[in-house]
């Protein structure tokens, strides 16, 4: 399963009672497995998953969803490390204040885009 992605899409803004960080992760976090089953694979090993998430506006067609937005997300997952998300900053602003602490973690111009995205991982564990 090397190189699977799944893209959990939430049409709503975070607010104080959820936000878009959790529910991608729990939503990411419960379809490896099943994703795993569907290759005929067994997890004997944790799964240590690759999170990144951004908010805009994708563009839809045909039930599948592209764009800026989505490319950069998968931008963002990419330099994450196995168990860690990152976050836009956008994301970042619309989760303040909800109980999430994010640590900076730079700038990286994304393939495909000309302006740096500032990225934070998000500290998620017990």
């Amino acid at each position: 399963m090397e190189g699977a992605q799944h893209t959990p899409i939430s049409d709503r803004a975070p607010n104080a009672d959820d936000c878009s960080i959790a529910n991608g992760v729990s939503d990411t976090a419960r379809a490896a497995p099943l994703r795993a089953s569907e290759h005929g694979a067994t997890l004997i090993e944790p799964l240590h998953v690759r999170v990144g998430i951004n908010a805009g506006e994708p563009i839809e067609e045909d039930g599948d969803l592209f764009g800026a937005t989505v490319i950069l997300a998968s931008r963002i997952a990419a330099k994450a490390d196995a168990g860690e998300i990152l976050v836009s900053d956008n994301i970042r602003s619309l989760c303040s204040g909800k109980g999430f602490l994010f640590a900076d973690r730079g700038e990286f111009v994304a393939r495909g885009f000309e302006e740096p995205v500032r990225v934070y991982e998000v500290s998620w564990r017990n």
